[in-house]
């Protein structure tokens, strides 16, 4: 019996009174989330949207080193150009944080690591002008459109193999 007494006070004795009380989590708009947001230190950090990251956006990486700007998006990458290279970052690698007042981009992954791309210079066509015979028949790489008329042309007939039964063996 005293056995049994020992064993049912066993797990009072040995919990810690800390363990029994969890504190809730503080958030941002409680007062002590606020008094947290308010120190100069504080840093927050979001995900972004593919329409922030417009042509021209200064990226940095995560010691606040420059990366360069942003080119353009292909696919599930955003091209950064720093004027010598371009680098291919995966979206999901950028992110935005809020600093002294201000957005800042950043992209998780250090410069040092990323693969340089030489720069594909690629100009634009010149937009038609008023001074073009047919302005509105320009395609939009500045060629002509094709005429409704025009038939596609028929497929080349594939090569036929030689027919081995046809030619004497030896």
């Amino acid at each position: 019996m005293l056995l049994l007494s020992a064993l049912a006070l066993a797990p009072a004795i040995t919990a810690s009174p800390a363990l029994a009380q969890t504190p809730a989590p503080v958030s941002a708009d409680s007062k002590a989330g606020k008094r947290a947001l308010l120190d100069e230190n504080a840093v927050t950090v979001r995900n972004v949207s593919r329409e922030e990251l417009v042509h021209g956006l200064p990226l940095v990486d995560d010691d606040g080193f420059a990366i360069g700007t942003v080119e353009r998006l292909a696919g599930n990458e955003v091209i950064v150009s720093d004027g010598t290279a371009e680098y291919r970052v995966p979206f999901t690698q950028v992110y935005a944080f809020s600093k002294d007042g201000g957005d800042h981009y950043a992209i998780r992954t250090p410069k040092s690591r990323l693969k340089p791309e030489p720069i594909v210079a690629a100009a634009p066509p010149p937009p038609p002008t008023d001074a073009d015979e047919a302005w509105e028949k320009l395609g939009p790489e500045g060629g002509p459109l094709p005429d409704e008329q025009d038939e596609p042309e028929a497929a080349a007939p594939a090569d036929v193999a030689p027919d081995t039964a046809a030619t004497p063996g030896n």
